[in-house]
């Protein structure tokens, strides 16, 4: 009995100051509802913008964030390359489940595309130059010299 007390006068201190967590967590899918792996998900502040935390979702589109409760504004966002990004202000008084957060693809479509390129004017090849005519400006009647 005595070392029972002992152990709960020894934990007690521990127990009394232990802060409970509040979890975010949620699943990250596509437009076609397929679970998006390595979206960043992280919680700011909403008055300055600061980081709190921030997760990355496994294979399975899943995040989990464990925060300490406060009452103040958060942003809770989620990005991923190629995809709009998701935003929603949050409260950290208690645990929240997100179980379907949808991104949106974010392409941009280019009509065309026209790639042009120049040859050097003058090439070293090992122990040669190599000279591109065309890359200079002459008088139609010069001759090599002239280069």
């Amino acid at each position: 009995m005595f070392k029972l007390l002992r152990i709960f006068i020894l934990l007690f201190p521990y127990i009394l100051f232990a802060q409970t967590k509040v979890e975010i967590k949620g699943i990250i899918k596509d437009e076609s509802n397929i679970a998006l792996e390595s979206v960043t998900v992280f919680v700011n502040k909403s008055s300055d913008g600061s980081l709190v935390d921030y997760s990355i979702t496994n294979s399975k589109g899943e995040f989990v964030l464990s925060l300490k409760p406060s009452n103040e504004e958060f942003v809770l966002k989620a990005s991923l390359i190629g995809m709009q990004e998701f935003a929603q202000t949050i409260k950290l008084d208690k645990s929240q489940s997100f179980p379907n957060i949808i991104l949106k693809d974010d392409s941009n479509l280019l009509g065309e595309l026209v790639i042009t390129a120049e040859a050097p004017p003058v090439r070293v090849k090992t122990d040669t130059l190599e000279f591109n005519a065309a890359s200079f400006k002459v008088m139609p009647d010069a001759n090599v010299e002239a280069l």
